[in-house]
């Protein structure tokens, strides 16, 4: 099995087109390119479904689903998630961009440590280019606590096996 053909990822969108151009271009731009990008829109709108057809030119299969009824990006995830058949599988809001080099990361440090789950420390980019720390991820990560609180989890910031 070739690297490309491991990974899925997961956009859940909802009335964010121009940022949703973004983030598809910021996936296409992977260095390690994932096999297919499944991108579930929970507005059924024609301009969502153009969006993602226009990134089909790319070495990567970019899959429209439309979710009949508006609702929370879990309920998006859950549907695409039905769908994936690669060992792994990444999720991106339609608002974040990952830098080039994520995937390739994320999938070296999984199949070097055999990790089920990877999270990464995040940071914010505002208007004007100017880059700010996130939450880190605790040097510990203890799953528990997620349930009490979060510890720096986004959905941008995951990687499954």
């Amino acid at each position: 099995m070739r690297k490309n053909d491991t990974i899925t990822v997961i956009v859940p969108t909802h009335y964010r087109d121009n940022l949703l151009k973004k983030t598809l271009k910021s996936i296409s731009e992977q260095t390690l390119k994932p096999k297919e990008v499944i991108v579930v829109d929970d507005t059924c709108r024609q301009d969502v479904f153009k969006i993602v057809g226009s990134f089909n030119k790319e070495n990567i299969r970019f899959t429209y689903v439309k979710k009949k009824n508006s609702g929370s990006s879990p309920e998006s995830i859950n549907l695409a998630f039905q769908q994936v058949k690669t060992k792994y599988l990444a999720i991106i809001d339609d608002d974040d961009r990952w830098h080039k080099d994520y995937l390739l990361l994320c999938y070296k440090k999984a199949e070097e440590t055999g990790a089920d789950f990877i999270i990464s420390s995040y940071y914010e980019v505002d208007e004007y280019g100017n880059r700010y720390e996130g939450k880190q991820v605790p040097e510990k990560f203890i799953l528990n606590d997620w349930l009490l609180y979060n510890p720096g989890l986004l959905c941008s910031n995951m990687f499954f096996k």
